[in-house]
């Protein structure tokens, strides 16, 4: 995870591994079968069109969720997904619906489209969103991550006051 409690950033992909993968909170750092491919996708990614490198960012709930669309487009941001033999197409599906929305709202576009696509650049699954439409369902997963990372929050400030108290010697005794 790259979020920062401090300042309260976290990224879009954050936010999704939080709603569809909490169980990756606990991983300490990615499989080098993942790193692979994360390479790969990207180089797909390119391959396919969605090379767009600027950084988008969008205030909500005291948080700023950022992160980099696949394309943004006139009036639509494109958010794509490589789907694998091994790929829940749903999840995928999903995780481009909430990104494509982050970043739309980010933007301040009115519509976002999702693709879902193979490795041979065939489109899979290719559907247009309304950012109006999909806002209350979209928030209430949205809500629930920033809801973790407030409670993992709060967590960090209390492991912080125990420190403080340790080191005050208030909770240890000293024997020399």
């Amino acid at each position: 995870m790259t979020v920062n409690f401090v300042s309260r950033r976290a990224a879009a992909t954050d936010i999704v591994s939080l709603i569809f993968y909490p169980e990756q909170l606990f991983q300490r750092e990615e499989p080098e079968v993942l790193k692979a491919i994360g390479v790969r996708n990207t180089i797909l990614h390119h391959e396919f069109g969605l090379d767009n490198r600027s950084m988008v960012a969008w205030s909500y709930k005291n948080w700023t969720i950022e992160g980099i669309p696949d394309q943004i487009l006139e009036d639509i941001v494109v958010e794509g997904k490589v789907v694998s033999p091994n790929s829940n197409i749903n999840i995928l599906a999903a995780s481009a619906w909430i990104q494509g929305f982050i970043y739309a709202k980010a933007l301040g576009l009115e519509k976002y489209k999702i693709i879902l696509f193979n490795k041979n650049l065939e489109t899979i699954v290719e559907r247009t969103f309304s950012v109006r439409a999909e806002e209350q369902k979209i928030l209430f997963f949205i809500d629930r991550a920033i809801g973790v990372l407030e409670a993992i929050r709060a967590l960090n400030d209390s492991g912080k006051r125990a420190h403080n108290l340790i080191t005050q010697n208030s909770l240890l005794e000293v024997r020399e």
